[in-house]
């Protein structure tokens, strides 16, 4: 299989230990649906079916898929019980544990490890599509971070991303609104400066040998108090580009108004 070069070595560990102690501390909640993670379980379908559609294929089965950042495995069981294989992996031992045992509950079987996607490439293993959903913002170096994504994605694999716009928008409803008035999100959840705007991901996974890529964003319409899938960006966002096969360009798509929100 052919996989490009990266632009930047892996030497610099992408796991930011001041995040993982964050996460360590809130372990315990990731199945309790009104915890600290309630708006993780409210979002997950519309989750789910960016997957979905980016891949193209109602069964996963089959597939192997690499999440990374998997937390208790909000995303890895669904996945799973759709007929992927998955393995997820986590920086957190605390995460881990508590996605195990969830998982052992409802039988299903996840290669779940304590390990860094950067660590991972050593075993060479690749995947059919490789996940980051509310990742990006939390790791200590994203261009080793992206540089070991696209290492462990196979040759015409997906890789599927989600984050939040740095934006007026996103500081307000993102960290204001959510951490400190509606409480969606333990307060110190994130921070504004490790949010990425859409082009520069945008620039950075087409150098990495990704194309088609397929912007969507997501917000919430608190009268009728649904989350929706749409074009807007400026706050939460997903994008799924496929892994060239020859490190040839090709064909390049964009949905989602990058001009406005970029």
């Amino acid at each position: 299989m052919d996989i490009q070069t990266p632009r930047h070595t892996l030497l610099t560990s992408t796991v930011d230990e001041k995040e993982i102690a964050h996460f360590n501390a809130l372990a315990d909640g990731w199945w309790d649906e009104s915890g600290p993670y309630k708006i993780l379980h409210q979002i997950n379908p519309l989750r789910l079916d960016f997957i979905r559609t980016a891949v193209g294929k109602p069964s996963l089965e089959g597939l192997k898929i690499l999440d990374i950042g998997c937390g208790g495995g909000l995303i890895s069981e669904p996945l799973a019980r759709l007929g992927a294989q998955v393995t997820a992996i986590d920086g957190s031992a605390a995460n881990i544990e508590a996605a195990k045992a969830h998982a052992l509950t409802q039988g299903l079987q996840i290669d779940y490890r304590v390990e860094s996607p950067e660590n991972l490439i050593k075993f060479g293993h690749l995947y059919d599509v490789v996940l980051a959903v509310e990742v990006l913002e939390h790791v200590s170096d994203l261009n080793a971070f992206m540089d070991a994504c696209a290492q462990l994605t196979a040759p015409e694999g997906c890789l599927i991303l989600s984050t939040l716009n740095q934006t007026i928008a996103s500081y307000l409803l993102g960290i204001i609104a959510a951490e400190y008035i509606l409480k969606w999100v333990p307060q110190g959840t994130h921070q504004w400066d490790k949010f990425i705007r859409p082009r520069k991901l945008q620039q950075m996974l087409m150098c990495r040998g990704f194309e088609d890529l397929a912007f969507k964003g997501m917000s919430y319409r608190p009268f009728s108090k649904k989350w929706l899938l749409g074009d807007a960006l400026g706050v939460n966002y997903f994008v799924s580009a496929y892994r060239q096969k020859n490190g040839k360009n090709g064909n390049r798509h964009f949905f989602g108004e990058l001009s406005s929100w970029g």
